[in-house]
């Protein structure tokens, strides 16, 4: 579905709009977008002299969207997909393809180890040693003890000497029973 854009809260200035204000053209493009259901969004931006804010006005519906539990397949905008970008992160699972690189060291001016991934959309993920110690240990727990299903972790507050306030902390186990 091809779906217009206009100037970001900037409908009577711009060039492109059918709409007298920003409420009606979201009104009109999300009730369409809603009525129709499309597995592909594809964002017009050209047109006007003030592209930048077409490229503002359809991440401002796509949000509007994602905040009213509605998904779509694939969204374009100008050509790009965005899709992978614009997806909560509690949905986000990340293979071997998607990381472009990862260290693990000690960097400069530091004491403990940083584990830095790169992925393959730009975003860069440093987990600290003690984060990255808890989730490890965890995972060779599974990986190691056939009777374990699962070992949960959660993030707590302490006020311990020398120690980061926030730790995570093993909560559960889950085991197999026998």
């Amino acid at each position: 579905m091809k779906v217009p854009t206009v100037c970001y809260r900037d409908v009577q200035r711009c060039e492109t709009s059918d709409w007298s204000s920003y409420e009606e053209y979201l009104d009109d493009v999300l009730r369409e977008i809603a009525s129709e259901e499309p597995e592909v969004l594809r964002f017009e931006i050209g047109g006007c002299r003030r592209g930048t804010l077409h490229a503002i006005t359809a991440f401002d519906v796509l949000f509007r969207l994602y905040r009213s539990k509605r998904r779509v397949g694939k969204v374009m905008i100008d050509g790009v997909d965005v899709t992978g970008v614009l997806k909560p992160i509690y949905e986000q699972v990340f293979s071997n393809y998607d990381i472009v690189r990862a260290k693990v060291g000690i960097p400069e001016g530091h004491r403990h180890i940083r584990t830095e991934i790169e992925t393959r959309d730009g975003r860069r993920i440093v987990f600290q040693e003690a984060t990255m110690s808890n989730l490890l240990r965890a995972f060779v727990t599974v990986k190691t003890r056939p009777d374990v299903v699962y070992v949960e972790l959660k993030r707590k507050k302490f006020d311990v000497p020398e120690y980061a306030e926030w730790q995570l902390i093993e909560t559960s186990t889950r085991t197999r029973r026998r």
